[in-house]
């Protein structure tokens, strides 16, 4: 694993890994170890495993004396379209084959939905500030004018509907609350309130425990996952969300207004299809 990377680039790391391991015929078992940011030995020595199952594995009883070691070295390419019509397929795949996220987590997610939305609709947004505004990797970030642009257009096509804020932000959380007032949603999270890198990516990170943080984005990735529309920004978050849940219609704003697609594997469309704009 890279340290500088977040959760889900490591995440999209591991997947291509177990999609190898699928290819040889090997059953891969992921081990996030001291080059994880998310290590945590006092309560999970192998961070994958506190919040992922796999359930094609479930009866094989891996590990043990004599389990083959095979040391594999991610890198930043793409995914492909494994055994699947487009990437993000093979990424869904991939995921309900190897990756299910444990029970507690979700009985976490749909006790949030449950509480906050019942049966109203509701638009996901997801805001990366900190140190995705920083000039790090030659990265850009949209303008928040935009995403409530994008917010605007979505209320005015369907009145009525909620919106879950998603971000790493105290203060983009506050302004948001004062803007859409009892429309806005979101949950109680480890957040950055001094434009530091919630994670650690870059700097020191923010002081709380490194599975509280985990635990925190990978709750508000399916909840995103699960709204009626989504807004994203330049974020891994969003693309967890978008291949847990590939028939999701959602707006990537770093796209549209930037020309940036850092996932762009993310917007292959199957062979034959109307090349349109997602969500439009």
């Amino acid at each position: 694993m890279s340290r500088p990377c977040g959760f889900f680039a490591n995440f999209f790391m591991t997947l291509r890994g177990l999609a190898f391991c699928d290819s040889i015929g090997a059953v891969g078992v992921p081990w996030w170890g001291s080059h994880c940011l998310y290590l945590d030995e006092t309560t999970a020595p192998n961070p994958w495993d506190h919040f992922f199952y796999a359930p094609e594995h479930a009866d094989r009883g891996l590990g043990g004396a004599g389990c083959p070691t095979l040391s594999y070295h991610p890198n930043a390419l793409p995914m492909s379209a494994y055994r699947a019509a487009t990437p993000r397929l093979a990424a869904h795949s991939l995921m309900q084959r190897f990756a299910e996220p444990r029970r507690d987590v979700l009985e976490a997610c749909d006790r949030f939905i449950t509480g906050a939305f019942g049966s109203q609709p509701w638009i996901g947004v997801h805001v990366r500030a900190t140190d995705a505004r920083r000039p790090h990797e030659s990265r850009t970030s949209v303008p928040v004018d935009l995403v409530h642009g994008e917010i605007a257009r979505r209320l005015d096509q369907v009145p009525g509907q909620l919106i879950f804020l998603a971000s790493d932000d105290a203060h983009t959380i506050d302004e948001f609350r004062e803007r859409y007032g009892d429309k806005i949603r979101y949950r109680d999270c480890i957040r950055s309130t001094d434009g530091s890198s919630l994670h650690g990516h870059y700097d020191g990170g923010v002081s709380m425990p490194a599975h509280e943080k985990a635990r925190d984005v990978i709750i508000d990735a399916l909840i995103l996952s699960r709204c009626d529309f989504l807004i994203r920004t330049h974020s891994s978050v969003t693309t967890y969300s978008l291949c847990r849940s590939p028939e999701l219609p959602y707006v990537d704003l770093q796209k549209e207004y930037l020309g940036n697609v850092p996932q762009p594997w993310l917007h292959i469309l199957p062979p034959g299809a109307a090349q349109v704009a997602q969500g439009r």
